[in-house]
């Protein structure tokens, strides 16, 4: 818990070697120079508009969120039937939760997983498909231009984006 002092104790090796280094007859008036130098820094600090130490615990609470109107419960099972992706999409099972999917436009298929935990541990090498994640966006959009178009498959996907 430095706070303000932080800078002030960065500095204070320099004003130390200042002051050893002066010729012996002037060194009473380093050491002077040094002590002035430090109080300046004090008094400047004192006066500085931000202290993270005086940071309260309420400033530091996350904010509110509203829960998801899908959970990964509900995407998950999107994602295993088929007939509830939009058409064109491509998704399967890699097993522990995770899937491969392949979305029209897309150059690759993603790997994706819709438990927090799962990608917490990879998201290296996992793409998280929440509600309101980019790739949940993207397949609730795709199902909901097919709806538009009269195609009923991805309705269910549809229907959480619209919630």
């Amino acid at each position: 818990m430095v706070g303000k002092l932080q800078p002030i104790l960065a500095k204070l090796p320099k004003e130390f070697e200042a002051a050893a280094l002066r010729h012996a007859a002037d060194r009473d008036r380093g050491r002077q120079e040094a002590v002035r130098n430090v109080e300046v820094m004090v008094s400047e600090a004192e006066q500085a508009a931000f202290d993270i130490d005086e940071v309260s615990e309420a400033d530091l609470a996350p904010p509110h969120f509203l829960p998801s109107p899908v959970m990964p419960e509900d995407i998950e099972a999107i994602l295993s039937d088929g007939k509830l992706l939009p058409p064109g999409v491509q998704c399967r099972a890699l097993g522990d939760f995770t899937f491969g999917i392949l979305i029209p436009g897309a150059p690759d298929e993603a790997r994706i997983t819709a438990k927090p935990d799962l990608f917490d541990e990879h998201s290296e090498s996992l793409q998280l498909a929440l509600y309101d994640s980019p790739i949940f966006r993207k397949l609730a959009a795709d199902a909901i231009d097919d709806l538009a178009a009269g195609d009923t498959a991805g309705t269910n996907l549809s229907q959480c984006h619209l919630r």
